[in-house]
């Protein structure tokens, strides 16, 4: 399987055909999820707990807002952020910095991916 790394110098239209081309998506929170989530593209999402500089982040306002209408697709596994129910959801980790190669891999290889 080939991987690509996606950097700023590519444009907004560049970025969305190469994300709806790809059989799987590792990203961080961002706009990628939604391109993924469109193509029924499996992915894994990061989620950091930004509270300690924006603490309007909670983990149930990125669950209720950031997940909006992509919550019951089974094909996106999300690390940072775990759902407790429909109306909250908490961080399973506190900084990206607490995030390792071995918590990707162990997230990876329990999605159930076709």
């Amino acid at each position: 399987m080939e991987s690509v790394v996606v950097h700023d110098q590519l444009t907004l239209a560049q970025a969305i055909r190469m994300v709806s081309q790809a059989d799987r998506l590792i990203a961080d929170d961002s706009w990628s999820k939604y391109v993924a989530a469109w193509g029924r593209i499996p992915q894994l999402v990061v989620v950091p707990d930004q509270t300690p500089d924006y603490p309007q982040l909670t983990a149930a306002a990125v669950w209720r807002y950031s997940f909006r209408g992509l919550h019951a697709g089974k094909e996106i596994c999300l690390v940072g952020l775990v759902p407790r129910d429909t109306r909250a959801a908490q961080y399973s980790f506190g900084s990206i910095d607490n995030l390792s190669p071995t918590v990707m891999m162990e997230a990876i290889s329990k999605m159930d991916l076709p």
